[in-house]
């Protein structure tokens, strides 16, 4: 066993590629490293900043603590072939310029990252890995900060990959795509307690063989995706599951649940306050897409439609007193796929365009209504 232990306290220290898992590389036996950067302390590395490095016996720790206490880099690898933790608490920033951020980067690898308290941050200039390999976690807490370009969570097969943003204040912004999910990688994404994520894109369960989940759960928090024309996919070729749950929100212009042929898409709305802003929510493009509305929860988007293609499948439930599925627009129920719409318990749609866009379902059956009309609402 070796071990090294490094701190930095209010002055700074300069190097180039900087691997911390012990300064000796032994023949036999776990490696262990530390670095506590306190107190306005900083460390500058001229390339790579490796964390539970170079081999899988590697164990290394960096805590960031405190204003002013930072680590920079252009390469960012917490957990690159054996166990890398980084800590960054009160106040303290981490940054990589041009390179990628990866949390257990390679088979094997495990890496934990926790950005914890207000002013603290960490910024990557360009893509963002939580499980690229290996096992990755990113824990965003009370009101800490993460910003990078695109973001995986589980890039490749057999890696596991859970990012968790908690508290009011925190945020993660990816500027451009996030993955849940990417290529038969299982994954989570649970944000809570008044988190805060946004990002351009938004996709989960990308590849097929990926099966993964985004929660968001309580009031304030928040998952907000910008792209007008592409926006969130939920189960893209995989297995995708969106749960919006006890006041929750969701905000996006445009929707894919089950969006190609194979693929699985499920979203649930419950709870009371919980709400999801759309613009168009197709459920079941040319895979198999449902949603459930419950609780009092709410989907309030221009336009629905339950089985878009032919051989697609959607299906939408929307149960019990003050669930509401809100339409500004049309509401198509089987388009050229199969489409299913139930109403219980109380429970209200409204579909504000064309009554025609309505017949289908009413033609077989489906929906209790014997008489349509334009700017319909319908109440269970």
């Amino acid at each position: 066993l070796s071990s090294t232990r490094v701190r930095t306290k209010g002055t700074g220290l300069t190097a180039g590629p900087f691997l911390l898992y012990s300064h000796i590389r032994p023949r036999r036996g776990v490696s262990i490293g530390s670095l506590d950067i306190t107190n306005g302390g900083s460390v500058v590395s001229g390339y790579n900043a490796s964390i539970g490095g170079y081999t899988n016996l590697g164990v290394g720790t960096v805590t960031v603590d405190g204003v002013d206490s930072s680590l920079s880099s252009i390469v960012l690898m917490v957990g690159e072939k054996g166990k890398g933790t980084l800590n960054i608490t009160n106040g303290g920033s981490v940054s990589n310029d041009w390179g990628d951020c990866t949390i257990g980067s390679e088979a094997g690898s495990e890496g934990t990252l926790t950005v914890n308290g207000t002013g603290s941050t960490l910024t990557s200039d360009d893509d963002l890995f939580v499980g690229k390999y290996g096992k990755g976690t990113l824990e965003i807490q009370a009101g800490a900060v993460v910003t990078n370009d695109k973001a995986y969570i589980g890039r490749y097969a057999g890696s596991q990959a859970a990012v968790t943003v908690t508290g009011a204040g925190s945020n993660w912004t990816s500027t451009s795509d996030l993955y849940v999910g990417y290529d038969a990688a299982s994954s989570t994404l649970d944000i809570k307690n008044g988190g805060n994520v946004s990002c351009y894109r938004g996709y989960i369960g990308y590849s097929a063989g990926s099966d993964s989940t985004v929660t968001i759960d309580g009031v304030g928090s928040l998952w907000t995706v910008t792209d007008y024309y592409n926006g969130i996919y939920i189960g893209i070729d995989g297995s995708g599951t969106l749960s919006i749950r006890n006041g929750g929100g969701v905000s996006s212009k445009i929707c894919s649940i089950g969006r190609n042929a194979g693929a699985t898409g499920t979203v649930t709305v419950e709870g009371a306050g919980t709400v999801w802003n759309n613009g168009l929510t197709i459920v079941g493009f040319d895979g198999t897409g449902s949603l459930s509305i419950s609780g009092g929860g709410s989907v309030i988007d221009t336009t629905g439609s339950l089985g878009a293609r032919a051989g697609s499948s959607g299906t939408a439930t929307v149960d019990g007193t003050d669930s509401t599925w809100s339409n500004s627009s049309d509401l198509y129920v089987g388009g050229s796929g199969v489409g299913s719409l139930s109403v219980l318990n109380g429970a209200t749609i409204t579909s504000k365009g064309e009554s025609a866009r309505l017949h289908q379902f009413y033609k077989r059956g489906e929906f209790p209504l014997a008489v349509v009309h334009c700017c319909a609402t319908y109440r269970a």
